[in-house]
């Protein structure tokens, strides 16, 4: 992991960092049970890395992603990177626990995955520390306050009533 450009000082960034982590512990996770062939508590875990890769790329694409777009700034490279995000969600739509190639198809989804996750750590994430202005800072904040929003329950703003 590099830590030279700053990017882990800015929380929003930081926090899809760890989320990148998180997302590559369980991807070892699921192959450790497919090697031991426990093909059910791989595919149990496979659900949570699909559900959290989701919200993870939600959060990216609203946030960061949008507000480079917005800017101007590397707009190819955010597009191509959410075509990657579109791969990864068909490429799991088409897992089957029964599929006799599962090993290699989820060995071939995190092998990518891990490609995609140095081009977001070691490019776009340190792009989008140096760029980024106000606005796109504005934008980051939304989307990571949004999705905290509609993925946790505890969470309440303070009155604003006089």
């Amino acid at each position: 992991m590099c830590e030279h450009c700053g990017c882990r000082q800015i929380e929003p960034i930081a926090e899809l960092m760890d989320e990148h982590f998180h997302l590559l512990e369980l991807g070892e996770e699921i192959q450790r049970q497919l090697a031991g062939g426990n093909r059910y508590a791989a595919w149990t875990v496979l659900g949570q890395f699909a559900d959290e890769l989701s919200h993870h790329v939600d959060r990216e694409e609203r946030g960061v992603f949008q507000a480079l777009k917005d800017q101007g700034d590397f707009a190819e490279a955010v597009v191509d990177l959410e075509g990657e995000h579109a791969d990864f969600d068909e490429a799991i739509s088409d897992l089957g626990l029964d599929q006799a190639d599962l090993e290699a198809k989820v060995a071939d989804l995190l092998g990518h995955l891990t490609l995609h996750i140095d081009k977001e750590n070691l490019g776009i994430f340190p792009i989008a520390t140096v760029t980024l202005g106000s606005s796109g800072w504005d934008t980051v904040a939304t989307a990571h306050h949004s999705h905290d929003h509609k993925h946790t329950h505890e969470h309440h703003h303070a009155s604003t009533s006089a």
